[in-house]
């Protein structure tokens, strides 16, 4: 992907907005309400930036890539949850 690179020098970020880049923590600029710009730590955007091109030239993200280890863990908590759901539903229709 294309970057356009500015200098530091020419960017003004206040000391709170670089503290929470230097914490891996996401920083979005607003104006008027409106979300105008999104920052990221660099190596944060390393992770995502072959989701991100993909994205950008309209191809599928798969799913995988999209989800994290708390959604996994959700998502097996409801599996396990649902095991029992049918027992007795096929026997019920005879």
């Amino acid at each position: 992907m294309a970057e356009t690179v500015l200098s530091a020098s020419s960017v003004r970020i206040p000391n709170a907005g670089r503290e929470a880049l230097a914490r891996h923590q996401p920083v979005l600029v607003q104006s008027h309400g409106r979300a105008v710009l999104y920052m990221i730590h660099p190596d944060d955007y390393e992770a995502v930036s072959g989701l991100l091109e993909r994205r950008r030239r309209g191809h599928p993200v798969p799913v995988e890539e999209l989800l994290d280890d708390e959604d996994f863990d959700l998502l097996r908590e409801e599996r396990a949850g649902d095991q029992d759901l049918a027992q007795g539903i096929v026997e019920g229709w005879s």
